[in-house]
């Protein structure tokens, strides 16, 4: 029977990613999914500037290149890049390039069969102050930082999540020469929610008043605080969160990759 490290509870994308994050330290991660298969939901997912460094961190970026819609090929070719530069170009791009069939197949889909699931969120002080993790079990992705869409970071900041935490357990293998069981993996995982938290309550807050701002009405006061504020101010600021760099994994050598549950070897 194989041993496995780490559970991993969830076959999303902070699931899969942080499993293979574990796999690049030296931790065998068994993936445990409720569903039988894949759905039909779920099926695109917009990545930023950030994602794709998180997917080079996890040495799988250049399998993605040449599967993505050429605006987001743009992104991963030219970082790192000006804020301003990437704005101008996806914009202008997107604009220019958006195929028509994708109008088509959306003017002649059958909306009975469009399928609806609640948006899921969390106040960001839950974050900031809440219990991300317990001993040896903590969270990632939308279990730890559900948010609206509108900056279409959630699955980003999950790809985030994976390389953080894969860090921060790579690390403390190359401390202890192997990962040991106990305090020593609590801290680590302590480590990893203290670093992430303020990130991600950030881009709960940014997602939520993006869409507030965009979507609330079109009275004066809306259009002036959306057009005066929102768009010079707050949408350049947010930006610059899309060329977040969450790190890289640790070398780990393949010798340190053993569990020690054994609390009297030191």
């Amino acid at each position: 029977m194989e041993v496995h490290d780490v559970v991993i509870v969830g076959a999303g994308i902070a699931g899969l990613a942080t499993a293979i994050a574990l796999k690049r330290v030296g931790v065998k991660a068994l993936v445990l999914e409720k569903s039988e298969g894949l759905r039909a939901t779920g099926a695109a997912i917009g990545l930023h500037p950030n994602a794709w460094l998180a997917l080079e961190a996890l040495g799988v970026v250049h399998k993605l290149t040449t599967t993505t819609y050429p605006p987001l090929r743009k992104y991963c070719e030219d970082i790192p890049h000006d804020p301003e530069m990437i704005k101008k170009e996806v914009i202008s791009n997107f604009a220019k390039n958006f195929p028509t069939s994708y109008l088509r197949v959306v003017q002649h889909s059958d909306l009975s069969t469009v399928t609806w699931a609640p948006l899921l969120f969390r106040f960001p002080w839950d974050v900031i102050l809440g219990n991300l993790s317990k001993g040896n079990i903590t969270v990632a992705g939308d279990a730890m930082h559900p948010m609206t869409p509108d900056l279409g970071q959630g699955g980003c900041s999950a790809l985030e999540d994976a390389v953080v935490l894969g860090r921060h357990i790579g690390n403390l293998i190359i401390k202890n020469k192997k990962l040991v069981a106990g305090d020593q993996v609590a801290e680590a995982l302590e480590r990893y929610v203290k670093e992430r938290k303020w990130r991600v309550a950030k881009l709960i807050v940014g997602a939520y008043l993006a869409g507030w701002v965009q979507q609330d009405g079109s009275g004066w006061f809306m259009k002036f605080l959306r057009d005066s504020i929102f768009y010079r101010h707050f949408s350049s600021l947010m930006s610059n969160d899309q060329l977040y760099d969450c790190g890289k994994l640790p070398c780990v050598s393949s010798s340190n990759n053993e569990l020690d549950n054994d609390p009297r070897k030191s």
